[in-house]
């Protein structure tokens, strides 16, 4: 028996000598010590070559922790946290080498790295600031804040790796992630900035790729670079692919103009990635991405910039993807835009897209799946997008463009692709794609006007965000402030943001009383109406108004006089608002209605005439402008729209 005990315990013995590992922060320095001074690493080892921590690491009492300057062995953490690192500067490892391993390591919530640069380039990551190996099953949960105060080479920031060489599989961020960097105004100075890896640089180790991994983390970008990188998992990452990715975190950028060079740089942003050369296949993005400042953008729920011949397919966006800075963007709910032969396949956007910023000169886009697609000379084949599915709305502000649709210049928007110009002679195509995209009441108008205001919805109709939401800024050309009301389907709309749908009936008008606000909506009973030419129309029209509890009340308008194509007609509404108007011309005829008792907005019939004689009714386009009387109502329904202006008063 006892000899028994005595092999129990000299097996225990040598299983605790092979797996001692690194327990505490002493262990932790002492190894970090013997591997930058090229020393047996035994003692810390299971086996030969493995590094295996046994306990969580506390690194509060720890005033500076140095980095390990390069590593090419497999360092395993088995599930354990570095905790309290709260004084970083830079990255657990400075190098995994190729064949290197880092696995199964946490960096807890509890750490930070506060970091500036100045000059060369720079690599940051809380657990390698460059990987060239494998990085799996890692997370960090820690925040990194960095600063540069002058760039002249590029920056890459990442919540894992500052830069990705090889490959990075089943890890996560979830800490926020923030660079903000000022510098030469020039092509080479750049920052990449990502959830897991700022991104690819250098030469790639065959076969690089990001899979299966996870962000949740904010990712934010500030500065005055010529250009900026950002995304949820990879700000820039070369031809590294991407795989089975997701991002929920919200990447933004708030650029300045570079104040040396007197100009606006560029952002590229989006859910996964800003830009790549290499695939993106199979990942989601559920993270809002912004764009702001005094720059242009390219922005996608996907990539911002996809920019070489490679695929994104079966991916999904699910955030609300905006640009709202002060130069042309492109915003898309897969990629914001491409210039090269990518083959968009198999995506579907559920986000909103949004384009409202300022493009005044040149051509700006939002899209449901893309953007953007253009192809320069030195290009021998356009991209293609197909079997795609648009879910999202779509918004273009007006942006103070002043070309009409149909110029290149113009400010596009659409359900999949925006805007597509493909050189003769190359192969490009959109094709087998759906959207069906959600329309909003701005849209609605800005299209109103858009097709039928002198000039367009650029010098006829503005909407603004403000406390309340979207709101009117201008309408029918007139801007007096907050004097605007607007209705769907005969109900107050909340928003100009609130979703129509086909065939809703729309008004919008400018109240001529901003005083005491006594402008009553009216409405008939119907809004459309087919008769032959002689026949009677039977009418009835109410308004809205409010009882002592400001609950909505409907009431008769009596006494109102019915006018006919803008001329006033000798039919009256008795006392329950009904009316009979006789129609004898055959054509497109608009009802309407004032009050010398009271201030009417314009309601509106359009009533299709047929000749009696069995001649075809004129045809009249879909859209239709009959300008009526004084301060302005916009009406569209059912594809129709009408501009009534309402007679000024003494």
């Amino acid at each position: 028996m006892k000899k028994l005990v005595l092999i129990l315990a000299s097996l225990l013995a040598c299983v605790y000598a092979l797996a001692q590992g690194i327990g505490n922060a002493k262990d932790l320095q002492d190894f970090i010590a013997a591997c930058n001074a090229g020393e047996s690493l035994s003692q810390w080892s299971e086996g030969d070559t493995l590094i295996v921590l046994t306990a969580d690491i506390d690194l509060g009492k720890v005033k500076k922790l140095p980095q390990i300057e390069a590593f090419s062995g497999r360092f395993d953490g088995r599930g354990f946290r570095i905790k309290n690192w709260k004084n970083a500067t830079a990255g657990l490892f400075k190098l995994i080498e190729q064949g290197g391993e880092v696995a199964n390591l946490t960096i807890d919530k509890s750490c930070s790295i506060k970091a500036t640069s100045k000059g060369g380039e720079y690599y940051l990551g809380f657990i390698a600031d460059i990987n060239q190996g494998t990085l799996r099953n890692c997370s960090n949960e820690g925040s990194i804040s960095h600063k540069c105060g002058y760039a002249t080479s590029p920056v890459f920031v990442g919540g894992v790796a500052g830069t990705n060489r090889y490959v990075i599989r089943e890890c996560r961020n979830s800490g926020k992630i923030s660079s903000e960097v000022t510098g030469e105004f020039k092509e080479e100075t750049y920052m990449n900035v990502g959830g897991i890896t700022g991104g690819g640089s250098g030469k790639l180790v065959r076969g690089s790729v990001v899979v299966h991994c996870e962000n949740t983390g904010e990712v934010s970008v500030s500065g005055d670079l010529y250009l900026t990188l950002a995304g949820g998992i990879s700000g820039n990452s070369g031809r590294t692919n991407i795989k089975y990715c997701v991002n929920r975190g919200a990447v933004s950028g708030n650029m300045a103009v570079n104040e040396a060079a007197g100009k606006p740089g560029l952002l590229y942003a989006g859910g996964i990635v800003g830009q790549t050369k290499g695939d993106i296949l199979r990942c989601d993005n559920f993270g809002p991405v912004t764009a702001k400042g005094s720059i242009g953008a390219n922005v996608g729920g996907i990539a911002g910039v996809p920019h070489n011949t490679l695929v994104i397919a079966d991916c999904f966006n699910y955030g609300e993807i905006t640009a709202l800075g002060e130069e042309a963007s492109n915003v898309g709910g897969i990629a914001g835009s491409i210039r090269r032969p990518v083959h968009v396949r198999g995506c579907v956007n559920y986000g909103k897209i949004v384009f409202d910023g300022i493009s005044s000169r040149a051509r700006s886009t939002a899209g449901g799946i893309v953007g953007s697609i253009a192809t320069p000379k030195n290009q021998d084949a356009g991209a293609y997008v197909r079997r795609c599915m648009n879910h999202g709305e779509v918004y273009a502000g007006a942006g103070g463009n002043k070309y009409e649709s149909t110029n290149r210049n113009a400010i596009h928007a659409a359900g999949v692709v925006a805007y597509m110009e493909i050189r003769q002679g190359l192969r490009g195509s959109i094709a087998d794609n759906f959207n069906d995209g959600k329309i909003t009441v701005n849209d609605a108008l800005y299209c109103a006007h858009e097709a039928k205001f002198s000039g367009g919805a650029a010098a006829g109709y503005a909407s603004e965000m403000t406390d309340y939401g979207l709101s009117l800024k201008k309408l029918w050309g007139i801007d007096n402030g907050t004097g605007y009301g607007y209705y769907v389907n005969n109900a107050a709309a909340m928003s100009l943001g609130d979703e129509v749908k086909n065939g809703a009936f729309i008004t919008a008008f400018v109240y001529t009383d901003t005083t005491n606000w006594s402008d009553m909506y009216c409405y008939f009973d119907k809004n459309t109406a087919s008769v032959t030419a002689g026949d009677t129309v039977a009418v009835t029209l109410s308004a809205l108004g409010f009882d002592e509890n400001y609950n909505t009340v409907v009431l008769p308008v009596k006494g109102a006089t019915i006018l006919v194509n803008g001329k006033a007609t000798d039919v009256k509404t008795d006392d329950n608002g009904k009316a009979s108007i006789k129609l004898t011309d055959a054509g497109t005829i608009t009802v309407s209605a004032k009050s010398d008792s009271q201030t009417l907005v314009p309601p509106a019939l359009v009533v299709k005439v047929a000749s009696a004689s069995g001649e075809k009714t004129p045809k009249t386009a879909d859209n239709t402008v009959v300008v009526l009387f004084g301060a302005v109502a916009v009406i569209a329904f059912a594809g129709v729209v009408v501009a009534s202006r309402k007679e000024s008063r003494a």
